[in-house]
């Protein structure tokens, strides 16, 4: 992962919360690779922890499903 890529996304006013067709945002992508840095940048400037895939699953359904539990 880079935090430095997502931390100029974010200075740039992306969307931390923007989701894709699926409804995972990208803090439910970083949850699946296991990007704790990346997770911890997109939480402070402001993503949901409770935001819900198309199946229902929140980021840390799908880092647990994933073996990412740090």
């Amino acid at each position: 992962g880079r935090p430095d890529m997502a931390s100029l996304l974010i200075a740039k006013q992306a969307n931390v919360n923007l989701g894709n067709k699926n409804g995972l945002t990208p803090l439910h992508l970083v949850a699946q690779e296991g990007h704790v840095g990346i997770a911890d940048t997109l939480v402070k400037h402001g993503a949901s922890v409770y935001a819900a895939s198309r199946m229902g699953y929140t980021p840390l359904h799908v880092a647990c499903h994933y073996g990412n539990i740090k």
